[in-house]
């Protein structure tokens, strides 16, 4: 979901976007803050093995690991 969102416990999060509201339960969330997915010369992104933002967000099921390398914003 996009929009306003605001933590109500661990595992809640509420989320505002325009006059819509939703609550969303899970486990662990992914807060994207805007920023644009830089591709390393030497790992170019395939959307298989090296996934940019866009491509973990739209996979089917969840892999059992994962390694998130960020640079920083």
């Amino acid at each position: 979901s996009t929009g306003k969102a605001k933590f109500e416990t661990d595992h809640r999060v509420r989320v505002v976007q325009g006059n819509k509201e939703e609550v969303v339960d899970g486990e662990s969330f992914i807060i994207a803050s805007g920023s644009e997915p830089t591709e390393l010369p030497f790992a170019p992104f395939d959307g298989k093995w090296i996934l940019n933002s866009s491509h973990a967000m739209s996979l089917e099921s969840v892999p059992s690991s994962l390694l998130i390398v960020g640079g920083g914003v």
